[in-house]
């Protein structure tokens, strides 16, 4: 914001006409040497590639309107008798002030970060177990379909008269009661797990 201190010489090196301002009083010694000195040739001021007013060059030097580029380079002009006071609005920081807000706000822009990055793996976590209780409740269900079956079968050889069913039919219904067991534990897990997958949304 303080870009007009490496143009404050244009400033100050004798700015005196195109002020635009009526002041009192008498002109300087300095200044009035300058009336009646012949214009040599009038150039033309830029600031940043832009076009802020004319110079003209009186007995080889080059003399900047004062309002015009104070202003341009973000002064402010007051004129008090004989004298113009350029000064730098309040609102402009210093480089310390600058630096430390710059600082600020880069640490601040970290620990934004280093918080969406710690909630990013956290969502990936429970993304991970959500996927893992899911392919159990399905092997759980494969498991108790595959026993249902078998057990279908043994009933139905026991029927037919054969020998030393009820073992394997109590195998296989053991097999399916746990087997709905784990999967109503995964279901109570995958239900937690989404309910944690919402919140860090």
């Amino acid at each position: 914001m303080k870009t007009w201190i490496k143009n404050l010489s244009l400033v100050t090196s004798g700015l005196v006409l195109g002020i635009g301002i009526s002041f009192s009083g008498d002109i300087s010694a300095a200044t009035s040497k300058l009336l009646g000195g012949k214009v040599g040739k009038v150039m033309t001021v830029t600031l940043d590639n832009k076009n802020i007013g004319e110079a003209p060059v009186i007995g080889g030097t080059s003399y900047v309107p004062v309002r015009t580029a104070a202003n341009s380079l973000g002064l402010e002009v007051t004129v008090e008798g004989n004298e113009i006071k350029l000064s730098s609005p309040e609102d402009v920081l210093s480089n310390e002030e600058m630096a430390a807000i710059a600082k600020q706000q880069q640490e601040e822009a970290e620990k934004a970060a280093a918080v969406e990055n710690k909630k990013n793996e956290e969502k990936k976590k429970v993304e991970e177990a959500i996927e893992t209780a899911k392919r159990k409740i399905t092997n759980a269900d494969n498991s108790i379909a595959n026993s249902s079956t078998l057990l279908e079968h043994a009933k139905a050889g026991k029927a037919a008269g054969a020998v030393g069913m009820d073992s394997i039919i109590k195998a296989y219904e053991e097999d399916i009661v746990s087997a709905k067991s784990f999967k109503e534990q995964q279901e109570k897990e995958l239900a937690n797990l989404e309910s944690q997958l919402a919140a860090l949304k």
